[in-house]
């Protein structure tokens, strides 16, 4: 496993596998661990579908403070952080009202969205494509 779980109690207080971190040296690094963590957290069994999010924002917040002193990777792991808890947001609003659930994201979907957010934050082109899509 990429990362270690601290707390028993707690399954989604993550920490960085300290063996990894002699792996990344560069951003594409850092972000390839990104997605492969997230990949292996939504295939945790331990980890409530509802928690994984949580989860994976330890594990980046847990990478900041190993890289607080490199200022390209603080950024992109804030942009990161910052995507995370947007889909967290969205993911709190859900509510069930009578047969119909609103703001639904069904878990295969959630991985997916998850790596896009996490390419977001590391792919200046892809941002820009974003923008274009949605601000008019």
């Amino acid at each position: 496993m990429l990362y270690e779980k601290i707390d028993l109690q707690n399954k989604t207080k993550l920490v960085v596998d300290k063996k990894y971190m002699k792996n990344i040296k560069t951003l594409e690094d850092l972000k390839m661990f990104l997605v492969s963590s997230n990949m292996e957290v939504f295939e945790d069994k331990e980890i409530f579908n509802k928690q994984k999010i949580v989860a994976l924002k330890n594990l980046v917040k847990n990478l900041k403070e190993i890289f607080k002193d490199n200022k390209t990777f603080d950024y992109s792991l804030n942009l990161v952080l910052r995507n995370l808890n947007s889909y967290h947001s969205i993911q709190k609003q859900e509510k069930k009202e009578g047969e119909k659930v609103t703001n639904f994201i069904p878990i295969k979907e959630g991985k997916l969205i998850i790596n896009s957010l996490i390419f977001l934050a590391f792919s200046n082109s892809f941002s820009k494509i974003i923008k274009s899509i949605y601000i008019k």
